[in-house]
C-alpha cells in the first residue's frame, strides 16, 4: 500500500523467484512505517483522510460501552448498548449525536435530535415518534393493502393534518371504530356515530355530524346532513338537507338543496338550491333553482331550471323544462316544456305540454295545451289545445278545444269551439263551431254553428252559418248556409244552395246552386241540380238531374226520373221507372212499369196501372192493376171495386158466374121491406156514448145535421120477423162499437119486392080485365 511513510519499490510477483537483498529492502521500509503510526487512546479514533495522506488523530468521540453508560455525552458521543435491556440514557442530545442500542426493546428517540444523514428503518420496525415533522416526502412503500384498523404501512392514532394536497395514487380507506360499515371522511364528519348506526358514508366537515343510529345515509360537502338523525337519506352538497332532523328517504346533490327540510319524506332535489326552503313531503325539483320558493307544499315535481321557482304552498304541481311554471304559486298544474306555463301564477288545474305552451296563462284555469305553442297567448279558462300552434292566438275565447297543428290557429275571443284535425278551422274566428278532420272548415273566418267532421269536410265556407257535414270531402265547395251533409262527398259539389240535407254516400253530390232538396242513402240525388226534392233509400232518385219537387222514399224509388217533376214513390222501387213524372206510389214495387205515364196514383203492393203510359189511374190494393186511364180500381187479387169518375161515376164489382157457387134465389122481398122502418135523426155528442165503445169523450161529433137511414136493430128485427138469421145478411152486422148497416145492400130485397108488387098487379089488372 502507499503511504506518506512507506512507498513500495514495486510489488512482488507471487511465486516469482526473486534475491533475498530485494526482500530485505522491502520489509525494513514497512517496519519504519510501522513505527510511525498514530498512538490510539479509549476516547480516540483514526481518521483516514482524503488523498492517501497520513492517518491522524484530529477528531475524538465519546463512546461507553455495556451497562448503563455514561450519564452525559459530549459532541460527536456515541451510546453503545451490549445487554440485554434498553439502553437507558435519556439524556437531551446535540447535534450529531445518537443513541444506538442493539437490546430487544426499542430505543427512544427525543423529539429535539435532529439527523443529518439518512437512517434506515429495517423490515419489520414499528418506530413510535412523539411528533414528526417532515420537509420533503414520506413514502410508504407497501405492496399488499392492509385490512386491519391496527396495521399498515403508515398509521396514526390521532389526527392527520395536511396543510396543502393528499395524493392518493390508489384506495383512500377510512374506517369507524364503532362500525366497520361506517365510513367518515372531514373534521366532525359522522363524528357522533355509535354502535348502531350502519352502512352510512359522511365526507366533508360535519356532514353527518349528528346521526347516532341511523343507517343507511350517505353525506358528501360541508354540513351535509349535519343534523340528520333518520335513515336513508342522500346529500351530495355543501349544506345540502343540512337542516334535515328525523325526515326519511331525502335526496338532495347540489349546493343548498333540501336546506330547509325538517322532517319531511321521499323528496328529491337535484341543482343548485334545489327545494331549498322546502319542509313538505313528496317533492322532486331537479334543476338549478327548480321550486327553489316552495315551502310546505307536497307531490310537486319540477325538472328543469327555475321550473315551479315561484310555488310556495300549493301541492301536485308538475313542471318539466327550463322555467317551466315559473311564477305559479297554485295547486294541481302541469307544465312540461321549457317556458310552458311560465307567466301563471293563481290558475290551476291546467295542463301544458310543449316550448311555450300556455306561456301567457296568468290566473286562468282548467285549460289543456299539449304541442309547442299551443294556447300560447291565452289568458282564459276551460280551453284545450293539443297541437303545434293550435289556439295559439287565443285570448280570452274560452271552451274552446283544439287538436292538430294550428287547429283554431286564428281564433282570438271567441268561445265554444271545436277543431280536431290538421288546419281544422285554422282561419276561424267566430264561435260556436265544430270541426272534425284535416283541413275541415279550414277557410271559415266569420261563419258560425257549423259542424264539419272529415277531411276536408266544409272546407270552403266563409261566413255563412248553421251548415253541417260529416264525411269525407262533405260540403266542400260550399260556401252557404243551413245545409247538412253527411257522408263521404256528400254535397261535395254544392257551392251557393242553401237548407239541402245529404246523409249518405256522394247524396246530392252534383247539386250545386239547387235549394231544399233532402236526399238520405247511398247515391241518393247523387246526380241532382234541381231544387225541392227528396230522397230517402239507397238509388232513390239517382238519375234526377234538374227535376223538381220529386220526394221519393225506398231503395231505387224514382230511380229513372231526370227532368220531371212532382212525382211520389214511397217504396221499395217505387216509380222505378217512371220519367213522366206528377204520378204518386205507396208501396214496394208500386206502379214500377210506368215509364211516360203521369198522373198516376198507386197505394198498395204491386199496385199497377194498365200499360207503362197510362194517365190519370187509381189503384188502391195488392196485386191490384187499373183497368183503363180516369179509372179507380180498388181490391185485390181476389176481387176489385171501380168507379170510371170520368162518366157515370158508377162502382162497379165482379160478378162473374165463374167466381161464385151455391147460387140461390133471394127470399127477402116485400115482407121484409115492409117491416123496415126509415127515420131521419141526429147523431149524439160523444160523451154520450156507452163507454165500452172506447170513444173519446171529447171526439167532435156534428150534432145538427139531419140523417136519413134505418136503425140497425130495426133491420135486425125485421130480419127475424121473416126468419132469416141476420149472419147470413151482409146489410147488417155488430162489432165493439155497436150494430151496423150497409145500405147498398138494402137494394137486393127491393128489388124483391117491387117484382112482388108487380106480380100483384098484373093480377089485379087480371081482374080488372
Amino acid at each position: 500500500m502507499a503511504s506518506p511513510w512507506y512507498t513500495p519499490s514495486g510489488v512482488p510477483a507471487t511465486n516469482a523467484q526473486g534475491s533475498s537483498s530485494d526482500m530485505r529492502t522491502e520489509f525494513d521500509a514497512i517496519e519504519t512505517a510501522i513505527d510511525k503510526l498514530p498512538s490510539f487512546t479509549a476516547d480516540h479514533v483514526v481518521v483516514v483522510n482524503a488523498g492517501a495522506t497520513e492517518l491522524v488523530t484530529t477528531a475524538s468521540i465519546t463512546v461507553a460501552q455495556g451497562g448503563t453508560g455514561v450519564a452525559t455525552l459530549t459532541d460527536g458521543g456515541v451510546l453503545l448498548g451490549s445487554g440485554t435491556g434498553a439502553v437507558t440514557v435519556m439524556a437531551v442530545l446535540a447535534d450529531s449525536e445518537m443513541i444506538v442500542g442493539d437490546g430487544t426493546t426499542d430505543p427512544v428517540a427525543e423529539s429535539g435530535a435532529t439527523l443529518r444523514t439518512s437512517i434506515g428503518v429495517g423490515t419489520g420496525d414499528s418506530p413510535t415518534f412523539t411528533g414528526l415533522t417532515l420537509t420533503g416526502s414520506l413514502v410508504g412503500d407497501g405492496t399488499t393493502d392492509s385490512t386491519s384498523t391496527t396495521t399498515g404501512a403508515f398509521q396514526t392514532d390521532g389526527g392527520l393534518g395536511i396543510v396543502k394536497n393528499l395524493h392518493v395514487n390508489g384506495d383512500l380507506v377510512t374506517t369507524d371504530s364503532n362500525s366497520t360499515t361506517n365510513t367518515k371522511v372531514g373534521v366532525g364528519a359522522g363524528d357522533v356515530i355509535a354502535s348502531g348506526g350502519t352502512n352510512n358514508t359522511a365526507f366533508g366537515s360535519d356532514a353527518l355530524g349528528a346521526i347516532t343510529t341511523g343507517d343507511d345515509c350517505t353525506a358528501i360537502g360541508k354540513d351535509a346532513l349535519i343534523l340528520n338523525t333518520a335513515n336513508d337519506n342522500t346529500s351530495v352538497g355543501s349544506l345540502s338537507l343540512d337542516a334535515n332532523t328525523t325526515g326519511t328517504r331525502n335526496t338532495a346533490v347540489g349546493k343548498s338543496a333540501l336546506s330547509a327540510i325538517v322532517t319531511g319524506d321521499d323528496s328529491t332535489a337535484i341543482g343548485y338550491n334545489a327545494l331549498l326552503l322546502n319542509t313538505g313531503n313528496s317533492n322532486t325539483a331537479v334543476g338549478s333553482l327548480a321550486l327553489d320558493a316552495c315551502t310546505s307544499g307536497g307531490s310537486n315535481t319540477a325538472v328543469g331550471k327555475n321550473a315551479l321557482g315561484a310555488i310556495s304552498t300549493s301541492s301536485n304541481c308538475t313542471a318539466v323544462g327550463n322555467d317551466a311554471l315559473i311564477l305559479n304559486t297554485a295547486a294541481s298544474n302541469t307544465a312540461i316544456g321549457s317556458e310552458a306555463l311560465d307567466a301563471n301564477t293563481s290558475g290551476a288545474d291546467n295542463t301544458a305540454v310543449g316550448v311555450g305552451a300556455l306561456g301567457a296563462n296568468v290566473t286562468a284555469s282548467n285549460s289543456t295545451a299539449v304541442g309547442r305553442n299551443a294556447l300560447v297567448l291565452n289568458t282564459a279558462a276551460d280551453n284545450t289545445a293539443i297541437g303545434s300552434l293550435s289556439l295559439d292566438a287565443n285570448t280570452s275565447g274560452v271552451n274552446n278545444t283544439a287538436v292538430g297543428k294550428s287547429a283554431l290557429s286564428a281564433n282570438v275571443t271567441t268561445s265554444n269551439c271545436t277543431a280536431i284535425g290538421f288546419n281544422a278551422l285554422v282561419l276561424s274566428t267566430a264561435g260556436d263551431n265544430t270541426a272534425v278532420g284535416s283541413a275541415t272548415l279550414d277557410a271559415n273566418t266569420s261563419g258560425t254553428r257549423n259542424t264539419g267532421l272529415g277531411r276536408s269536410a266544409l272546407s270552403s265556407i266563409v261566413t255563412a252559418n248553421d251548415s253541417t257535414a260529416i264525411g269525407h270531402n262533405a260540403l266542400l265547395l260550399s260556401t252557404a248556409s243551413q245545409n247538412t251533409a253527411v257522408g263521404a262527398f256528400s254535397l261535395d259539389a254544392n257551392t251557393s244552395g242553401s237548407n239541402n240535407t245529404g246523409c249518405g254516400y256522394a247524396t246530392l253530390s252534383a247539386i250545386i246552386t239547387g235549394d231544399d232538396c233532402t236526399a238520405v242513402g247511398a247515391s241518393a240525388l247523387i246526380l241532382n241540380t234541381g231544387s225541392d226534392n227528396t230522397a230517402i233509400g239507397s238509388l232513390s232518385l239517382d238519375a234526377n238531374t234538374s227535376g223538381a219537387r220529386n220526394s221519393a222514399v225506398g231503395t231505387s224509388a224514382l230511380s229513372a226520373i231526370d227532368t220531371t217533376n212532382d212525382s211520389t214513390a214511397i217504396g221499395y222501387n217505387a216509380l222505378l221507372l217512371d220519367t213522366g213524372g206528377s204520378n204518386t206510389a205507396i208501396g214496394a214495387s208500386a206502379g214500377n212499369s210506368i215509364t211516360t205515364g203521369s198522373g198516376n196514383i198507386l197505394v198498395g203492393l204491386d199496385a199497377e196501372v194498365s200499360t207503362n203510359s197510362a194517365s190519370g189511374q187509381f189503384t188502391i190494393g195488392v196485386n191490384v192493376a187499373c183497368a183503363e186511364d180516369n179509372q179507380i180500381t180498388i181490391g185485390n187479387s181476389t176481387g176489385t171495386i171501380k168507379n170510371e169518375f170520368d162518366t157515370d161515376n158508377a162502382w162497379t164489382q165482379s160478378s162473374d158466374r165463374r167466381r161464385k157457387t151455391n147460387i140461390k134465389d133471394a127470399i127477402l122481398g116485400l115482407d121484409f121491406i115492409n117491416y123496415l122502418r126509415p127515420v131521419t135523426y141526429n147523431l149524439r155528442p160523444a160523451n154520450e156514448w156507452p163507454i165500452e165503445w172506447d170513444v173519446d169523450p171529447s171526439t167532435k161529433i156534428d150534432t145538427e145535421k139531419v140523417m136519413h137511414s134505418f136503425i140497425a136493430q130495426d133491420v135486425l128485427k125485421a130480419l127475424t120477423n121473416v126468419g132469416v138469421d141476420p149472419s147470413t145478411f151482409a146489410g147488417w152486422g155488430e162489432d165493439k162499437q155497436g150494430q151496423r148497416i150497409s145500405k147498398e145492400m138494402f137494394v137486393f130485397p127491393l128489388v124483391n119486392a117491387v117484382k112482388e108488387l108487380s106480380s100483384q098487379l098484373d093480377e089485379i089488372r087480371k081482374k080488372l080485365l
